[in-house]
C-alpha cells in the first residue's frame, strides 16, 4: 500500500512538473513573440493548461485575451480556438450553457472559414452537453451533425468516437439495436484504421449491451 502511495505521489508530482514546464514554455515564447497570430495561439493554449493547473483565474484571462486580440486582428481561426478553452472550463465548473453558448459560437466560426475537424469537435461536445443534461435526441442530433462534418474532413477515426457517443444515446433512449448498429460500424472503421486502442473500447461496449 504505502509503494501503491509513493507511485501516486510521483505521478502526481511529475505531472505538476510537466505542466509547470508547459505553462514556463508557453509564457517565454508569449513574451518573445512579436506576431499576433501566434500570441493568440499561445494565449489559448495557455487557457486550457492554467486551467490544468489549477489556476481558474489566470486560464479565464488567458482565454479572455486571447479573444480579444483574436478579434482586433481578425484571427477567426484563433478565436474559435480560445472559445473552446473557455468552455471546457465553463463545463467542468458545471456552467453547462456558458459552455454550450461558446461551441456554438466557435462552431459557427469554424463553419465559416472551413475548418471542418474543428466543427466537427464543437458538435460533438454540444451534444456532449446535451447528453450530460440527459436530451438525448438533441445530444443524437448535434453527433449526426458532428459526423457529417468529420466525413467532410476525412476523419474516420472521430466518426468512429462519435458512433460511440451515438451508441450511448440510444442506450440511455431504450434503442439497443440502434445502439448496438453504431458500435458495429464504428468497430469496422477502426479495423480498417488500425486502431486497436479504441477498438478495444468498442468490443467492451459491444459486450456490456
Amino acid at each position: 500500500f504505502l509503494l501503491m502511495l509513493l507511485l501516486l505521489c510521483f505521478d502526481d508530482l511529475l505531472s505538476q512538473t510537466i505542466i509547470q514546464r508547459d505553462i514556463d514554455s508557453l509564457n517565454t515564447v508569449l513574451k518573445n513573440t512579436k506576431h499576433d497570430t501566434i500570441k493568440v495561439n499561445i494565449l489559448a493554449g495557455l487557457c486550457f493548461v492554467y486551467n490544468n493547473a489549477g489556476e481558474k483565474q489566470k486560464a479565464r484571462e488567458a482565454g479572455e485575451e486571447a479573444i480579444r486580440l483574436a478579434d482586433k486582428i481578425n484571427y477567426k481561426s484563433g478565436k474559435a480556438d480560445a472559445l473552446n478553452s473557455l468552455a471546457v472550463m465553463d463545463w467542468v465548473a458545471g456552467n453547462l450553457q456558458e459552455a454550450m453558448d461558446k461551441y456554438i459560437t466557435a462552431s459557427k466560426i469554424n463553419e465559416e472559414i472551413g475548418n471542418k475537424l474543428g466543427l466537427g469537435f464543437n458538435l460533438n461536445n454540444i451534444g456532449n452537453i446535451h447528453y450530460t443534461k440527459a436530451d438525448y435526441r438533441e445530444a443524437i442530433k448535434y453527433y449526426k451533425l458532428a459526423v457529417k462534418a468529420y466525413e467532410e474532413a476525412g476523419s474516420k477515426k472521430w466518426i468512429a468516437s462519435t458512433y460511440n457517443n451515438l451508441s450511448e444515446a440510444f442506450v440511455q433512449l431504450g434503442n439497443y439495436p440502434e445502439a448496438l448498429k453504431y458500435l458495429l460500424t464504428g468497430l469496422k472503421m477502426l479495423k480498417e484504421i488500425g486502431d486497436k486502442e479504441r477498438m478495444q473500447l468498442f468490443y467492451l461496449n459491444i459486450g456490456n449491451l
